[in-house]
């Protein structure tokens, strides 16, 4: 996330994160995500397209490298039935067991074109400003366009990047 600070106050936010292929391998960031329930992280399903179930794990902390963080197995994805890159680009990750952490809350409400011009908050693990990836980071954001389907964002001052997906 470009512009944007250290967030340790996310615990619902996760990385998805590619298994290591040997022992001491670093773990590779993939995309990051939204723990919804007890044992579902909602994410892009491009996220997810590219490797096997066995080959991702899902991450819980807040920098990948650093060690502190719970690793946790995914049981299954289900990725949107109509996804085709980049339409409904929506995917669910059942974890292979419950976590103890508290799901994000949900908006209740659709977004509306009201809400253009809105700033909001957006969290990730994705490349910060000085090329780094890995470390959760929040930063604020302008809603700038909203249809049926999608909603764009863009800087204020801070923006989303690879890594934040999901």
């Amino acid at each position: 996330m470009t512009l944007g600070t250290v967030d340790s106050a996310d615990p619902a936010i996760v990385a998805l994160v590619a298994a290591p292929i040997s022992c001491g391998d670093p773990l590779r960031v993939l995309c990051s995500g939204t723990l919804i329930s007890p044992n579902v992280v909602l994410t892009a399903a491009h996220c997810t397209a590219a490797l096997p179930t066995a080959d991702v794990l899902v991450y819980f902390g807040t920098d990948v490298a650093d060690g502190m963080g719970v690793l946790v197995t995914v049981d299954h994805v289900i990725a949107h039935p109509d996804y085709a890159s980049p339409n409904n680009d929506v995917a669910l990750i059942v974890l292979a067991e419950s976590v103890p952490t508290a799901p994000a809350r949900l908006r209740s409400a659709p977004l509306a074109q009201t809400d253009v011009g809105t700033t909001t908050r957006v969290v990730g693990f994705g490349l910060d400003e000085m090329g780094g990836l890995g470390v959760k980071r929040t930063g604020t954001t302008s809603i700038t366009q909203v249809d049926a389907r999608d909603f764009v964002i863009g800087p204020a001052p801070a923006m989303s990047c690879d890594g934040d997906s999901g």
